[in-house]
């Protein structure tokens, strides 16, 4: 049956794949270009921190900002005024458009293969151009520290250095820069805003792209896409090649060597373009998805390779790719769907990246599944092997067919010394496995790229030269009528030079940087007062430019005074710690003021009452709000990023978790035996033990590269004992005893287990060699957590089939091995039957009597 239908449609299928390819390279193409990594989308919009920080950005803008300088970059330099005329022209209410084509991507600089111009460009004209402003406006030190000094701020110059310092001034005071705040145009396609400004600092201040210095929020999110393309770009051609030359080796066939790959890349092109088509977008964890459905595609092809193989060298070419589908549907759709169903258990991750590497994983692997159920012997239908074919070489050899002797050989004593086997490997997963307990994870910027990047040597001049980078920023929410505008600069200012003497904190920033000398006399003095009503007075008048500041903001009724503080972005700071150090300066200032506050309101309470003549009782039972109208609001990147750093943490351990327990679930529904599903979690748990333990005990983080590596690496393992564990139960279904059964299943897929260490481990091992740290652990994990799984399955999983462990798993097939074994040696000591008459058969009734003979 399946051989006429290959004979019939082989090439449709081949047709109506050829003809899909374009559309799934351009999805795989656009779903690249759409990468995009705010670690603020990242969490649920339900969590806490997320809300703030929403809330954060819809009253403030400079949240997005990038900070530009160079060297030379001094207080006097003219181009400094130069790059903000530029950037946002004077003499207009908003900016204006940047016309014109945006620079070429040859330009030099470390954003070479950017891909510009993709949401708000137009090409009505030919030529992209932006169709918005995409900067707000801009902040040099030259215009602050005038602002400082000028009416009516009237600030000596050296107190306005002093209030700039680490700000936009730097400790020689004379360093400075420019803070660009970006619009929602500019917001929109971060790659192209920069791209932008690194073309406006070339062409108009004549400073070449890798002299100009730049930080920020947005520089690290797009540092972080690019990077990441980059390196996939630069090694995918290396891997590509060492995966080639490892499947010729093992598979010994350029014809079939040719099939596997172009299977893996085509599953790896529909995972992406199901991305596309599906209106999401691509961020750092998502980028290892393809990787994953590739690992599957050429797990899956492998093994298919190999039956394919043994029914040629079985049956002839004829008919070979519908005996090798008939022998090798039920173990692919077991890997395939018990990979998935571990896969899309990671939607129950809190993080949005991990729940969409889940989704995402899952559809493309069981499209691996059409790839090779219909495209791959399609294929092998219309292009068969060849014996003595320059393609496919000489005649198979028994150790092409069947396994090695030295394999043999090892395998046999792993059997035969199950016990001892076992008892070494489980002793050292347990010592290995303790070290999960110490592992700890992090998204910072300097555990994301090598030293010797670009992004880095940047960050670390601006912050040698200028101050820290990273902002965390304290929102102090004040409802109340009875503060005057002097009593709640005060306020900011006591809590600013508060956060200014926490460690790590390298500079703040608020509404009180902008306000005149605040008084300081005695309040009972009538100078005093007069002196502070004067200021008052003054702070009154200016708080519409307090408004239109970044500093001050309403929301309805309630004023939002911002205070911001800098963290150096390659200081190896503790966010949680720091968070907590930070609340806890803030919060006994934002007491005492509440306990102010609350004896003024009573005092004015009671000579409202003594001058009405109300009683004491009455006022006794008027009490002043609880927190009197001020209360402090945590947010900025520093607990956005902590708590997606505890959920990365939380979610690696929940998500292996699921994955075992969904895996196991499925394994015991499909062998009907709860014993299979057990049985599984042993080689399964050994490789994470393994590498996970020993990244705790060497002190090793896991990063955006690490989190998703145990699940690829569980779906290679599965996939590999569900092949072998087929075998075994064909074994024991013939008769055969356990440790037969096991050899049988060595023979049976073997092979194919480390040919497919060898081409995924060793070819995924080039990607180690990235500048890019999430690439380069994502290449060093998955060849080390692939070495760990071949040992597990090849003997751990061995080891524990041959020991009384394995008792129960197969023993119904056993005991109906047993019968009909029984039956048959019945059958074979049963006398000869005869072949003369034989007596009649009698019926017992008067009228009818017959005889019959055989």
């Amino acid at each position: 049956m399946l051989d006429k239908f290959f004979t019939r449609f082989s090439f449709l299928i081949i047709l109506v794949a050829v003809f899909l390819l374009p559309m799934m390279g351009r999805g795989a193409r656009k779903a690249l270009q759409s990468n995009d990594n705010d670690v603020h989308d990242w969490l649920p919009k339900t969590y806490a921190e997320t809300q703030d920080f929403t809330w954060f950005k819809k009253h403030f803008d400079n949240e997005t900002f990038v900070l530009i300088s160079w060297e030379g970059c001094h207080l006097d330099d003219p181009r400094l005024e130069l790059l903000a005329k530029k950037l946002v022209p004077p003499g207009a209410n908003d900016p204006q458009p940047h016309y014109g084509p945006l620079p070429e991507p040859e330009q030099g600089n470390w954003y070479d293969d950017i891909l510009i111009a993709k949401w708000f460009m137009e090409r009505d004209t030919g030529k992209p151009k932006a169709t918005g402003p995409l900067f707000k406006h801009v902040d040099t030190g030259t215009r602050i520290l005038d602002t400082l000094t000028e009416a009516p701020i009237s600030l000596s110059v050296s107190e306005a250095m002093d209030r700039m310092r680490l700000l936009f001034l730097g400790a020689d005071n004379e360093t400075t820069c420019a803070v660009v705040t970006l619009t929602e145009e500019g917001k929109r396609d971060l790659r192209a805003t920069l791209t932008k400004l690194y073309s406006v600092c070339e062409d108009e201040l004549g400073l070449a792209p890798e002299r100009v210095k730049m930080g920020g929020p947005p520089v690290d999110n797009v540092a972080i896409s690019v990077e990441g393309e980059k390196t996939l770009i630069r090694l995918f051609i290396p891997a590509g090649a060492v995966g080639l030359l490892l499947a010729f080796w093992c598979l010994r066939s350029v014809r079939l060597t040719i099939m596997v790959f172009s299977t893996a890349l085509y599953s790896g092109a529909i995972s992406l373009a199901i991305v596309h088509y599906s209106g999401a977008n691509m961020n750092a964890i998502l980028l290892t998805m393809p990787a994953v459905v590739y690992v599957a595609g050429i797990s899956g092809a492998i093994h298919f390779s190999n039956y394919y193989r043994d029914s040629v060298a079985e049956g002839g070419v004829e008919g070979a790719p519908a005996r090798a589908l008939q022998h090798s549907w039920l173990p692919c759709i077991l890997a395939a769907c018990t990979t998935s169903a571990g896969l899309a258990s990671l939607y129950t991750s809190e993080l949005v990246p991990i729940q969409m590497f889940g989704i995402f994983s899952a559809a493309g692997v069981m499209s691996t599944l059409v790839l090779l159920f219909l495209f791959l012997p399609a294929w092998m239908q219309l292009w068969p092997m060849k014996p003595h074919s320059l393609l496919d070489g000489e005649q198979p050899k028994a150790e092409d067919i069947d396994l090695p002797h030295r394999w043999r050989v090892l395998l046999q004593g792993a059997i035969n010394r199950h016990r001892l086997v076992f008892a070494g490997l489980m002793l050292i997963m347990i010592a290995c496995g303790y070290g999960l307990t110490r592992v700890d994870t992090s998204i910072k910027l300097t555990k994301l790229f090598s030293p010797s990047a670009q992004i880095i040597h940047d960050y670390q001049w601006l912050e040698d030269n200028l101050g820290p980078l990273v902002p965390m920023e304290v929102i102090v929410k004040i409802d109340n009528d009875e503060m005057t505008m002097l009593q709640k600069m005060e306020l900011i200012q006591r809590i600013q030079q508060q956060m200014q003497s926490i460690d790590h904190i390298g500079c703040t920033m608020s509404a009180a940087t902008f306000a005149p000398e605040l008084p300081k006399g005695r309040r009972g003095f009538l100078s005093a007062r007069m002196n502070r009503s004067v200021t008052d007075k003054r702070l009154v008048a200016n708080r519409d430019a307090y408004l239109e500041s970044d500093f001050m903001s309403l929301d309805g009724d309630t004023e939002l005074w911002r205070i911001s503080a800098r963290v150096g972005a390659l200081n190896d700071v503790d966010y949680g710690e720091f968070k907590e150090e930070i609340r806890k300066s803030v919060d006994p200032i934002l007491v005492a003021e509440r306990q102010r506050l609350a004896k003024e309101w009573t005092r004015r309470q009671a000579q409202q009452q003594a001058a009405s003549g109300a009683a004491v009782q009455t006022l006794a039972a008027v009490e002043p709000a609880g927190d009197m109208g001020v209360s402090a609001v945590y947010t900025g990147m520093v607990p956005v990023v902590y708590k997606a750093q505890r959920e990365m943490l939380n979610g690696l351990a929940w998500n292996f978790v699921t994955d075992l327990l969904t895996i196991g679930a499925v394994m015991t529904l499909v062998f009907w035996d709860l014993s299979a599903g057990l049985i599984l979690l042993v080689p399964s748990i050994f490789p994470i033990m393994i590498v996970f333990g020993l990244m705790g005990w060497l002190g090793i983080v896991i990063d955006v590269g690490t989190i998703m590596t145990p699940t690829v690496a569980l779906g290679v393992s599965v996939d590999d004992v569900v092949h072998f564990l087929i075998w075994y139960r064909r074994g024991l279904r013939e008769g055969r005893p356990r440790k037969g059964a096991i050899m049988l299943a060595y023979e049976g897929c073997a092979r194919a287990m480390y040919q497919s260490w060898a081409v995924l481990g060793l070819g995924l091992a080039v990607f180690a060699l990235s500048s890019f740290v999430p690439t380069q652990r994502f290449g060093a994990m998955m060849f080390l957590l692939l070495s760990a799984a071949l040992v597990g399955n090849l003997f751990m999983l061995a080891s524990v089939l041959a020991s009384p462990i394995a008792h129960f798993f197969g023993r119904r097939l056993v005991k109906q091995a047993e019968a009909e074994k029984r039956i048959e040696e019945l059958e074979k000591s049963a006398p000869p039957p005869t072949h003369g008459p034989t007596p009649a058969l009698v019926r017992h009734d008067a009228s009818h009597r017959a005889g019959t003979q055989t």
